[in-house]
């Protein structure tokens, strides 16, 4: 009896000792430049820098771009461990982006042809990793038989994010907005000229985007993606570029 006693005891001490180690095991942070350093990450800013912790008591504040890779005793460390907080500051730096891009639009008339669409620019940001809002304005100069019309959208609307691979986000954004139309409308030939009539106007509109992002740097991304709106037509694609800050 005391045999399994004391059995059950030092089982029990070696296997609270074993998660204490496990607990305490360092963060290990190694340098381009070959220095290696070992403790206990107190901050991580996503794309800006690490606040590292040493045993012997140093505070040492990194910048990410002098950062080769970081571990946990050899083993790396994926964006999902919680090595990495994912802070209200690391969700700004992280989240923030600008892009600007072209796109093609059906008319929704079928005798008039596709239009061009120049984004300049959008504006995302993330809330949370999934959640966020989106903003952007168009411009879109469209030739309807004779007339000339030129069409500039303000859309606002949720951004939902999921990330697919290390590089990667599929994003939708359902958006609501309004449009000005400027349209200048030929009239008829007086005395050997030709006169135009130019009428402004607005009206609501909608769309819905979805679309691929891929990260080619830290900061830097490729965009393509599709879409259905109600601005002059119908059928959306599109590309571009973007800059995360």
């Amino acid at each position: 009896m005391l045999r399994h006693l004391v059995l059950s005891l030092a089982l029990g001490l070696g296997a609270t000792l074993s998660l204490s180690a496990q607990q305490k095991q360092p963060d290990v942070v190694y340098l381009k430049n070959g220095s290696i350093l070992k403790g206990q990450i107190q901050e991580h800013l996503l794309g800006k820098s690490l606040t590292l912790k040493t045993y012997d008591g140093s505070t040492f504040v990194l910048q990410e771009v002098d950062i080769e890779r970081i571990s946990r005793e050899g083993v790396a460390l994926s964006e999902r461990q919680s090595t990495q907080p994912y802070t209200k500051k690391a969700r700004e730096e992280k989240a923030s982006q600008i892009g600007f891009g072209l796109s093609f639009t059906s008319s929704g008339a079928g005798d008039h042809s596709p239009f061009l669409r120049i984004t300049l620019p959008s504006l995302d940001y993330l809330v949370s990793r999934r959640w966020g809002i989106s903003a952007k304005l168009d411009y879109s100069p469209i030739s309807m038989g004779g007339d000339e019309a030129h069409l500039l959208t303000f859309h606002v609307g949720p951004l939902i994010s999921w990330r697919l691979s290390e590089n990667g986000r599929l994003e939708l954004r359902p958006m609501l907005g309004y449009t000005w139309v400027s349209l200048n409308s030929s009239s008829t030939n007086h005395w050997g000229h030709d006169y135009y009539i130019k009428e402004r106007g607005g009206v609501v509109t909608s769309e819905i985007n979805l679309q691929y992002r891929h990260h080619i740097s830290s900061k830097l991304d490729l965009i393509g993606g599709v879409g259905l709106t109600n601005v002059g037509g119908g059928f959306n694609l599109g590309a571009g570029i973007g800059y995360r800050f």
